[in-house]
């Protein structure tokens, strides 16, 4: 006699497993996803690395707290507004994972430069970068989640027959990144202040 299943039906709905080692695992991938684009990006060198950071440092060194504002704000929105726009792409799963390496891969080369031309006297710099992209990193791993399901809940209402209305699901999309906008302004502020206070004290010659 066959043992009964441990699986008990709530509503009508019968959760597998399966699915929820799915959704344990995407954050996971993601992070690592993001965190190979940064030690990729850390071996990079060029020439346009290093305009970079020195606009960076000259910035900072300046405690120009509006540019830092503007310059953080600019980059993570448009980060924002790429993955968003993947989301309503029924193939847009390849473009988020590829944005999201590719600013793993940005950020640790500016770090990595940072590194080369300071030695260990950059660590100060290399915090005021760090901790403001950390907060846009968290949002971007929530942006990129969402953008997976968008995209790939498009793609199967494309392949279905008798496919069901998105319109909650995309009202629920619009306001998460939304949502994600208002915390990238808030690092970006983050960043400012960073830069206002402690920009001529730690990245100044």
């Amino acid at each position: 006699m066959e043992k009964a299943r441990d699986v008990q039906p709530v509503k009508g709905v019968v959760i597998s497993r399966e699915s929820l080692r799915r959704q344990d695992l995407l954050t996971p991938c993601l992070w690592g996803i993001f965190l190979s684009g940064v030690v990729i990006g850390a071996g990079r060198t060029g020439e346009e690395l290093s305009d970079l950071t020195r606009s960076f440092l000259e910035v900072r060194a300046a405690g120009d707290w509006q540019q830092a504002f503007l310059s953080a704000l600019l980059s993570a929105s448009g980060m924002l507004a790429l993955l968003l726009v993947s989301g309503f792409c029924a193939v847009g799963q390849p473009a988020v994972l590829t944005a999201l390496l590719v600013r793993g891969m940005g950020i640790g080369g500016c770090m990595g430069e940072l590194y080369r031309q300071l030695g260990a006297g950059g660590i100060g710099c290399v915090l005021l970068l760090a901790v403001p992209e950390a907060v846009c990193a968290c949002c971007f791993l929530q942006g990129s989640r969402s953008a997976l399901r968008m995209s790939g809940k498009l793609f199967l209402t494309m392949l279905s027959s008798d496919a069901q209305p998105l319109q909650q699901q995309v009202r629920r999309y619009g306001v998460k990144f939304f949502l994600l906008f208002l915390l990238i302004l808030m690092a970006a502020g983050l960043s400012g202040l960073c830069t206002g206070l402690l920009g001529p004290l730690l990245c100044g010659s």
